[in-house]
């Protein structure tokens, strides 16, 4: 980590960063197995918090990073694709919440949450809408699904419960 630190902030002038647990208990073994040759994915933290490492990868990756920006609605669910090194969105779809099966309003999906795997099956709904739409959005622009490396959802508190498998 210390000599990736030092990289960094050599070659691009990173200062210090957290790190992901889930990054760091692989970051060893990626560096060894691609010959220290790797691109590192960080993003900016809100909030005055600063850097955070998220992701290595083998290679020269830097032009194949692609964000996905999820709008969880009770009705629609939009997904923008967005190339990270351009900031150009790429494309948008938009389809109804799966959800909608289980109830047209909050409430109503908010007590069928309730119910003997009511929230599982609701977070799948919404999941398989999301991937859905992603898949849309792969085929139209040719990009890679292992070249996404960020994802920001938003909606409103039940949604989000909903999509995270939150008890509400």
């Amino acid at each position: 980590l210390e000599r990736l630190r030092r990289e960094l902030a050599r070659a691009h002038g990173v200062g210090d960063f957290a790190v992901d647990h889930a990054c760091l208990a692989q970051l060893a073994r990626r560096l060894r197995q691609a010959g220290w040759k790797v691109t590192a994915t960080l993003t900016r933290g809100g909030d005055g918090e600063g850097p955070r490492l998220i992701g290595l990868d083998a290679g020269d990756r830097s032009g194949k990073h692609y964000g996905l920006a999820i709008d969880i609605g009770t009705t629609t669910v939009w997904v923008e694709l967005i190339d990270l090194a351009t900031r150009e969105a790429l494309g948008r779809e938009s389809e109804y919440n799966a959800q909608i099966s289980l109830g047209d309003d909050i409430i109503t999906r908010i007590v069928a949450s309730l119910k003997k795997d009511g929230l599982a099956r609701l977070q799948g709904l919404v999941v398989g809408t999301i991937n859905t739409l992603v898949d849309r959005l792969l085929e139209k622009t040719g990009v890679g699904r292992d070249d996404i490396v960020y994802a920001v959802a938003a909606g409103n508190t039940t949604m989000v419960h909903l999509l995270f498998g939150i008890e509400s």
